[in-house]
């Protein structure tokens, strides 16, 4: 039901008749002999896009994609740009990767100024960055949070540099201080991002403090509507919330941001929990229409109750008040004192 928009691109690619296998970002860079960022400047096919076999199939497609601006985090670019030349086995896929986007990527073997990689990771950023001159690269991670670090001389680089950091399961212990440090920065984007870096961290100790201090930030005026950057890293953050954390997530529920109010929702529905079901009863007053399907389809696994009272998506969606009524009249008639007192 959420129609969230993909912030990490992972492409399943073949290279010279072997077939890449997807790798998370950790796995990137551990394994690969570049890595470096740069915005895809064109992509180029080499082969015919429209060609056929004699089976009348498609017939695979190479493509040169160029990348420009190139910063390493591992190895080195000698020129200010660098290609990547793939093989797609799967041609109605299309065009690989997306004009415009700063790109991480990670890439094995060089051949010439060709990089023909073994595995292709592009990490998608929502930033445009400063143009940098490419270097060689240094400790990988290390610079990675050190950039962090280094929001006070240029916040776009920070902002950038946190949100890559997102997409990491580990980062090193030390290295919360700094980013508890930089809920003090007077980059609003940065302020968030660092809070999602700590709700990231595994076993972070506070983490319903972060949480309630991350909806807060959320809802200060100011903020742009929609999207901002980690949002969908924040998915697996809310999802493990417990009935503990229920006061935060109705917080989430009220903010201004339709995705993480799907993500809040969500939460809550995986509780099961029948102390939910009074905050359930006022959410079918949201003006967001996913809020209160969800509300609608969590009372009724909670009260065990189908038919009407748990209608499809799409038939809730023809007619939205029909059922809500029938849940309001419910709870007045049986359910206010079926579940009286529930915890």
């Amino acid at each position: 039901m959420i129609r969230l928009c993909t912030l990490v691109l992972l492409s399943t690619l073949a290279v010279e008749g072997k077939i890449s296998i997807d790798v998370d970002i950790e796995t990137g860079f551990a394994s690969s002999d570049l890595v470096c960022r740069g915005r895809l400047a064109a992509v180029t096919a080499l082969s015919r896009e429209d060609a056929i076999d004699a089976t009348k199939a498609l017939t695979p497609v190479d493509y040169d994609m160029v990348f420009s601006n190139a910063w390493c985090y591992k190895g080195t670019i000698q020129a200010q740009g660098f290609t990547v030349r793939i093989h797609r086995t799967e041609p109605t896929a299309g065009r690989p990767g997306g004009l415009g986007g700063y790109f991480l990527v990670f890439l094995k073997r060089t051949q010439a100024n060709i990089f023909v990689p073994e595995t292709f990771t592009g990490a998608m950023s929502a930033y445009w960055e400063p143009k940098r001159p490419a270097e060689a690269g240094r400790a990988g991670l290390a610079l990675l949070q050190q950039e962090v670090i280094s929001q006070s001389v240029d916040p776009r680089q920070s902002r950038q540099a946190l949100e890559f950091l997102l997409w990491f399961r580990h980062v090193d212990p030390q290295f919360q201080t700094v980013l508890a440090s930089l809920a003090r920065s007077q980059d609003a984007d940065v302020r968030l991002l660092s809070l999602e870096a700590r709700l990231k961290s595994p076993g972070v100790p506070n983490r319903r403090e972060l949480l309630h201090e991350f909806a807060v930030a959320l809802s200060a005026p100011g903020r742009a509507p929609e999207v901002f950057p980690g949002i969908g890293e924040m998915k697996s953050v809310i999802a493990d919330s417990t009935i503990g954390d229920f006061q935060v997530l109705k917080e989430l529920v009220r903010c201004p941001y339709p995705m993480i109010r799907s993500f809040a929702m969500d939460a809550i529905r995986k509780l099961r929990a029948p102390r939910t079901m009074s905050f359930l009863l006022e959410q079918m007053d949201s003006k967001d229409p996913e809020v209160q399907y969800t509300a609608v389809i969590t009372l009724a696994e909670i009260a065990d109750k189908g038919g009407e009272f748990g209608p499809a998506w799409d038939t809730f969606q023809s007619e939205p008040a029909k059922y809500i009524g029938l849940w309001k009249q419910w709870w007045r008639e049986e359910g206010s004192r079926r579940f009286a007192g529930a915890r």
